[in-house]
């Protein structure tokens, strides 16, 4: 096999790869909001409840659902799903996991957070998002 053979093969086996790997990125993200979708959130779920050692079970979750046009655009200057994301991912800590679970609702799951720690930030969260959607109004 001459050497230009050798490279077009390698080529197209890292084509492939590639192609299975953006499959498997795009399983896991919500096309409309760019955050982890559902599938994604219950594999970091399951993941850190089996997690071993100092506060791998310890996880808060805040249920985020929010009441905007689902046909809204910034466009628009209308609130849409995808700015809620953006404003949820400005608001969360690095090692948070924000995931889209339903139609207008968003889950963020907080590591190493007791209850009382939140309910903190589900109360702290509401007032962002409120006052967002307000100014959009």
């Amino acid at each position: 096999m001459s050497l230009a053979s050798s490279l077009a093969l390698a080529c197209d086996e890292m084509r492939d790869q590639q192609s299975q790997l953006m499959t498997f990125a795009d399983a896991r993200v919500d096309r409309e909001t760019g955050v982890l979708n559902r599938r994604a959130l219950v594999e970091h779920l399951q993941a850190r409840l089996t997690a071993r050692g100092e506060g791998g079970k310890k996880v808060a979750i805040v249920l985020c659902s929010v009441d905007v046009d689902p046909y809204a655009s910034a466009v628009d200057g209308e609130a849409s799903l995808s700015s809620v994301a953006r404003l949820i991912e400005q608001f969360a800590r690095e090692n948070d996991v924000i995931a889209r679970y339903g139609p207008q609702e968003f889950v963020i799951l907080l590591p190493r957070t007791t209850l009382d720690g939140g309910l903190v930030v589900g109360e702290r969260l509401l007032k962002v998002v409120d006052a967002s959607l307000e100014r959009r109004v």
